[in-house]
């Protein structure tokens, strides 16, 4: 039963980090993309977090053998190439990110069998946690550019100039700003484990 379990959540981190690879081949295919090395670069580094957070979750909550680390490992390297053994994408570049992504999760399974559990799970919350914020930062900035350049500086440098009041517009903007307080909630809570203090019993 042990091991179905580290292989389904094995699979899932796999399916994870190919769907990184799909989104990063379509972008890069983009032309039109704005900003596209900002976003190759946010990607690389959400697949690499993705990558090593999950295998030491699982190796700290499973505490697996050597076999049962190396084994669905390989299996997640083999997924993260198929589109390039299918043709849909160059081979040479994922058979080189399937590589370095076995090596990662390896060095993450060590790691995560030597650390306390307490202590690996506050570095997993401080590294989750601080993307997190980051978007929440980005988002919050996007929706507060638009808000500025559109319903305040475009009316007083334009005469007459009035925003479209389209429902579009509002549900955007509202969804985009829902999102930035959950990442901001979600990110404080991670951060907030991450770094508080031990209680100490007998104090």
């Amino acid at each position: 039963m042990r091991t179905l379990k580290i292989c389904l959540y094995e699979l899932i981190a796999a399916l994870s980090l190919l769907g990184i690879i799909y989104l990063y081949s379509e972008f890069q295919a983009d032309p039109h993309m704005i900003y596209p090395r900002a976003t190759k670069t946010a990607l690389i580094a959400i697949y690499a977090l993705i990558a090593a957070t999950s295998e030491a979750m699982i190796a700290s909550g499973f505490r697996p053998g050597v076999w049962h680390v190396l084994g669905p490992n390989v299996l997640v390297a083999a997924i993260i190439s198929v589109p390039g053994w299918i043709g849909t994408t160059s081979l040479a570049p994922l058979a080189f990110t399937a590589l370095a992504t076995l090596f990662l999760r390896l060095l993450a399974a060590a790691i995560s069998q030597r650390t306390p559990k307490a202590t690996l799970h506050r570095i997993i919350s401080g590294l989750v946690g601080s993307p997190l914020l980051l978007a929440g930062v980005g988002i919050a900035y996007i929706v507060g550019d638009d808000l500025y350049e559109n319903y305040y500086l475009l009316p007083r440098i334009k005469e007459r100039y009035i925003m479209p009041a389209r429902w579009q517009d509002f549900v955007a903007i509202g969804g985009l700003s829902v999102g930035a307080v959950v990442l901001f909630y979600l990110s404080y809570r991670l951060l907030k484990y991450a770094f508080r203090r031990e209680s100490r019993t007998g104090t």
